[in-house]
Order: structure tokens, then sequence, then C-alpha cells
């Protein structure tokens, strides 16, 4: 009765859907790519190591994506970031619905709130992802290093993928331990032992990472380009950083050590998204857009 497809992989199967008078939804799992390509040109300027020149984005892709859009019914998104994406580059209103996905709040918060309180150590600073530029990491270290004697013993974990030429492109700082990827069954353990959850990314679609944090009782610092405005329903929450802004990552990460958070506060904070953002929601909502067919 009808298809459900992902991005940059549909547009023949769009083209398919047309022919036999099946709508086709598309599941559209990052923001458009042409917000990231403008981010890209500038930062490769002060990156070129994590954002090397690349050869224009080649006519038949950018072609089958239009094409996706164009036939698609409706196009879903994770936030209202990636809704604004869509909408900057001439995609109608009426055709895009954003579903925010969902997190097993009860795993991440009884991992969490069974965590006896260590003795003293560190504020320690979380970012969960792959180890690549678009996920703001270049940013990350300047940051980091701008922070200087005003980090004191915090440390900065960076748990995900990272390949070995990246690897080599990491520098040797204070407090910062590369952990490098981390099983998924092990990521409500590694947020109950952090505090503050970070990233600096340039593109995202609604980052899950970004989600269980919250549900784990962390703080975030994120730019809007990661869904993070959609979250933070409060200030208690964390704080939103523009995209590209070292200056006003290292500020929020700043006042975090001055001031460390508390996650039980963090906690009751978060409680209202949790009906929102759980799968059984993302589910429903799922089925009132098939219903709309």
């Amino acid at each position: 009765d009808a298809i459900i497809a992902f991005d940059t992989s549909a547009w023949r199967l769009a083209a398919r859907a047309r022919q036999l008078d099946r709508p086709l939804l598309l599941d559209r799992t990052i923001a458009h790519p042409a917000h990231f390509a403008r981010l890209r040109a500038t930062l490769g300027q002060r990156y070129p190591e994590w954002f090397p020149p690349l050869s224009a984005r080649p006519a038949d892709l950018t072609a089958a994506e239009n094409e996706e859009h164009q036939l698609a019914r409706l196009i879903v998104v994770g936030s209202s970031f990636a809704h604004d994406t869509l909408l900057a580059e001439g995609i109608p209103a009426d055709k895009i619905r954003v579903n925010g996905y969902g997190v097993d709040w009860q795993r991440f918060t009884a991992r969490s709130s069974a965590t006896t309180t260590p003795s003293p150590r560190p504020l320690r600073f979380i970012f969960l992802g792959s180890i690549i530029g678009r996920k703001g990491i270049p940013l990350l270290l300047d940051a980091w290093r701008a922070l200087g004697a005003r980090r004191g013993e915090a440390e900065l974990w960076l748990a995900g993928s990272c390949d070995p030429a990246t690897q080599r492109m990491l520098p040797t700082l204070p407090g910062l331990r590369v952990l490098g990827r981390v099983p998924h069954a092990e990521v409500p353990a590694l947020l109950a032992a952090t505090d503050v959850f970070v990233l600096p990314s340039l593109l995202e679609g609604f980052s899950l990472a970004m989600l269980e944090a919250v549900a784990s009782g962390l703080p975030v610092i994120a730019t809007p380009n990661t869904g993070a405005a959609d979250l933070l329903i409060d200030p208690v929450l964390g704080q939103l950083v523009p995209a590209g802004d070292v200056p006003a990552l290292t500020a929020s990460m700043a006042a975090f050590i001055q001031h460390p958070p508390d996650r039980a506060s963090v906690a009751r904070a978060s409680s209202p998204l949790a009906i929102r953002y759980s799968w059984e929601s993302y589910a429903r909502r799922w089925q009132e857009l098939l219903s709309t067919l």
C-alpha cells in the first residue's frame, strides 16, 4: 500500500513507486547536504587536513536526490533543523514532517541512577560519534586547547570509530582520552561515568547519541545543527553554540568546569521529554503519517 525508503538510495524506487501508483515516504536521515557544503567551504580554509578539497558533487547524485524529493509523497526528518534545511532548498513545507527519534529511557536512566557517586574525580566531557570533521572534532580540539589552565583536572573523552589517518591527526593534550569505538551495549555505562555531553557537529538529522545522553542525566553542549534545539526545553539541559564557533564552544565548556552540573536536576528537567522521545511515540507518529495516505 505504501513504500518507505531512505535518502540517496531510493531514486529508482521512487520512480517505480510512481509507475505503480504507490505513495513513497522518504525517510531522510540527515539534513540537506547543501547546508554542510556551505560550512565545509569555510572550515576547509581553517582545517584543511580535516576538510580536504573535494571534487564537485556528482551531478547525477544531485539529480537523483532531487528526484527523490520530487517524487516522494512525504519526506520525514528527525528534527526541526533538518526540516529547515529542506525548506531552504525549496522543498514545500507541506511535504515535510518531523518525527524525532526515540530512546529506551529506562535502560539509560536505570544505569545512571544505579551509579554510586565515585570518589572525587575530574569533570568529564564526553563526545560520542564518529571521529570525523563533519562532527566538529577539529573545533572541539581547538576549544580544549583554548581552555588551557582553565580546564584544570577536567577530561575530554572521545568515543567513536576513528580510522588510522584520523588518529594520527589527534594531538596529545592534557586530559584528552581517545577511547575508540564503544559497543552500543556499553554506552549506558560510559554515559553514567561522564558528566557533560558535547557535540559540535556541523550536520546531523537528529543525534541519537545526544538523546541517549539526556536520558542519562547529562547536560548537552551542541550546535543547532544536531537537532539539539528540539531537546533543550530547559536551560538546565544544556547550551546551544553556533556551528563553527570555537570561542562560544570554549566558553560553554568553561562554564561547566566552573559550575559542574547536577545530574539529578538534569534528570528532572528532562522528564517531559521521556514520552515524546520514546520508541513507542516514534512508532505512533509513523502510524499517524501512514494513516493519512
